[in-house]
């Protein structure tokens, strides 16, 4: 795993870039518990969260406050 800084300058939390298929995908880099379905059973597997889900894209959230004012 390859960890940076996120690309936005608002958020700068740190990432870590995971390989896939299509591409890197950039994760939050704590592990959290995910429940997966197996057929018609459940179980919990460790797994990462991807950034884009937590992203602090202050600019981006300040900008749809001032519109919503209007």
């Amino acid at each position: 795993m390859k960890a940076q800084r996120c690309h936005l300058k608002e958020c700068g939390a740190v990432v870590y870039l995971l390989p896939l298929e299509e591409g890197e995908v950039a994760v939050d880099p704590q592990p959290l518990d995910v429940v997966v379905a197996e057929g018609e059973r459940y179980r919990v597997v460790q797994g990462y969260q991807p950034h884009w889900r937590t992203c602090l894209d202050i600019a981006t959230r300040g900008q749809r406050r001032l519109l919503r004012r209007v």
